[in-house]
C-alpha cells in the first residue's frame, strides 16, 4: 500500500482537541455523503480497498456530495468531509448550518498552497486550522460568517505560510490547538483513483 507516514509521536489530552502531537497512520474509513454531486479526481494510487461506512447510517446534516473519512487530531478521532479537488474545495461549507455527525471538513492539496479562505454564504462561524505536508499545525484562524452582499465584500483569511491541509470546524472548536500539534491523515485514501 502506498502510504505516507506523518510521524510525530506525542501525548494526548483526554476529551480535548487542544494538546500535543499525534501519531500518524494510513488506516481510515471512507464513505460518500449522499447524494454525491461531484466525484473527486485524485491522482495517486492505493491498491488497498478502504472499509466503507453505509452513508445511510451517518447523519451528514447539510453536507452533501463529499467523501467522508476519519482522521485523528490530538488522539481524538474525527469524521470529516473531504474536499480534495478544485470543485469540492470551492464548494466547501457554503450554505451549511448543520454538520450532523460530521465533525468538520478537511481541505487537501497534493502540493503546498498559499490560497486564502473566505466565508461567502457560510452562515455560521468557523475555525480553520492550517497544517503543513507532515500534518503539523501552523496556525488557526477564526472566521466570521459573510452572508450579505457580494463575495467581494467578504474578508479573505490567509495563514502566514504555505500549507497542504486545512481543517474547518465550528467556531471555537479549534482555537485552543497549540501550534505544532499534528494531524493523523489517511493520505493514501485522500488522493486515490
Amino acid at each position: 500500500m502506498a502510504a505516507l507516514l506523518v510521524a510525530l509521536l506525542a501525548s494526548c489530552t483526554s476529551g480535548s482537541l487542544a494538546g500535543p502531537d499525534v501519531v500518524a497512520t494510513t488506516a481510515a474509513t471512507t464513505t460518500t455523503a449522499a447524494p454525491p454531486a461531484i466525484q473527486p479526481s485524485p491522482t495517486t494510487t492505493d491498491a488497498a480497498t478502504p472499509d466503507t461506512l453505509d452513508p445511510v447510517d451517518i447523519d451528514t446534516g447539510d453536507i452533501e456530495g463529499f467523501d467522508l473519512t476519519t482522521i485523528e487530531l490530538n488522539g481524538k478521532e474525527l469524521l470529516v468531509a473531504v474536499a480534495n479537488n478544485t470543485e469540492l474545495r470551492a464548494q466547501g461549507l457554503m450554505g451549511v448550518t448543520s454538520f450532523g455527525e460530521v465533525d468538520g471538513m478537511l481541505f487537501a492539496w497534493e502540493a503546498p498552497t498559499s490560497g486564502s479562505f473566505w466565508m461567502w454564504t457560510v452562515p455560521i462561524p468557523l475555525d480553520v486550522a492550517f497544517f503543513d505536508g507532515a500534518g503539523v499545525l501552523l496556525e488557526v484562524i477564526t472566521m466570521a460568517p459573510c452572508v450579505d452582499g457580494k463575495s467581494s465584500d467578504c474578508p479573505r483569511y490567509t495563514p502566514g505560510s504555505s500549507y497542504r491541509f486545512a481543517l474547518e470546524d465550528h467556531g471555537g472548536d479549534l482555537s485552543d490547538l497549540p501550534v505544532g500539534s499534528t494531524l493523523t491523515l489517511p493520505l493514501s485514501e485522500l488522493f486515490q483513483p
